[in-house]
């Protein structure tokens, strides 16, 4: 049987028992069929996929380009358009590819050189470094994800879901990309961190070397230097590129890496973190300067602790007040 006729049936609710019985093994399977049922049920059902309006009218120009004559009232799912012209199979198949395409998922679903099907997680509140095969290694944040091929060495490609830093090794002067929903990240050998959660801002920050950002349906792609930063809002499209400083909390180890950083300044994150109210007996106290690592979950007594002994101040508390001096 067809998979195009199984999936047209399957969104037409007409499927008899043979069929239902054939689209269970789809849905079963590990190939691209049961990948493509996937991401045709979540577009149709409209859960998983969400597309911007001037997306959707890019997808319904492909579909016509393909098809012919079909008409549609408004951009609601598919389900509910009013197709002319159209035998419902070849609707199913050129809709599916129009949509992959337009949303940059086709190379998720078939790849000539094999599919990313290695997956690698990090549970939720707490963090998992991976070592990939060419020895780059890569630090999940909670509940992130990254899929990799078995022919890796081959094709440096990952995928990734949440936020991850990675450290990537030169090898044999292949490019490494990460695909992430919408946009591309592709290097030689450098260090860089993804934050990508759905329906959020995206952000990429380089720290090392040289990488490009590419978004493929907006046709833009944009080279990073050293210190800056590249953010994408999924919804408006909108990309901005911006310098940073280094960061100062390091989420791979749940540690603030402090260089000489005023003593008002620390006592400002200190607030806010423990809910307590740090004071100053004077006000130019706080222009002292403080280097050492706070681990975010440490004691506040021991963190007031180092504190002391690095400037020389002492404390006192009383309640949730305290006071240095």
């Amino acid at each position: 049987m067809n998979i195009f006729n199984i999936l047209t049936k399957f969104i037409n609710r007409s499927l008899n028992q043979e069929e239902s019985r054939v689209l269970e093994q789809i849905k079963k399977g590990n190939g691209n069929n049961s990948r493509l049922f996937s991401i045709v049920k979540d577009y149709f059902s409209y859960k998983a996929v969400d597309l911007s309006a001037a997306d959707k009218e890019r997808v319904f120009e492909k579909i016509k380009l393909n098809t012919g004559n079909f008409t549609y009232t408004d951009h609601k799912p598919f389900l509910k358009k009013r197709i002319t012209k159209l035998n419902l199979a070849t609707y199913a198949a050129v809709a599916s590819v129009a949509l992959l395409i337009s949303i940059g998922l086709w190379k998720y679903v078939t790849d000539n050189q094999g599919e990313l099907n290695i997956l690698i997680e990090a549970p939720l509140a707490q963090t998992r470094e991976v070592l990939l095969p060419d020895s780059s290694k890569v630090w999940l944040n909670g509940g992130a994800s990254l899929r990799y091929g078995k022919n890796y060495l081959k094709d440096r490609k990952v995928s990734l879901t949440g936020e991850a830093f990675f450290d990537v090794r030169k090898y044999n002067k292949a490019t490494f990309r990460v695909l992430v929903n919408e946009f591309n990240v592709e290097v030689l050998g450098t260090t860089f961190n993804i934050k990508a959660y759905k329906n959020q801002h995206s952000e990429v920050k380089l720290y090392t070397g040289k990488v490009n950002f590419e978004v493929p349906s907006l046709n833009r792609k944009i080279t990073l230097k050293p210190m800056e930063e590249v953010t994408y809002d999924p919804l408006t499209k909108e990309i901005q590129v911006s310098s940073f400083e280094k960061d100062e909390y390091d989420w791979r180890s749940g540690k603030y890496k402090f260089t000489d950083k005023p003593l008002k300044e620390i006592i400002a994150i200190l607030n806010q973190n423990y809910s307590v109210t740090i004071l100053l007996s004077e006000e130019q106290l706080g222009e002292s300067m403080f280097s050492g690592a706070i681990g975010k979950d440490e004691p506040l007594a021991d963190v007031l602790d180092k504190i002391c002994i690095s400037t020389g101040l002492n404390k006192t508390i009383e309640g949730d007040s305290i006071t240095l001096y």
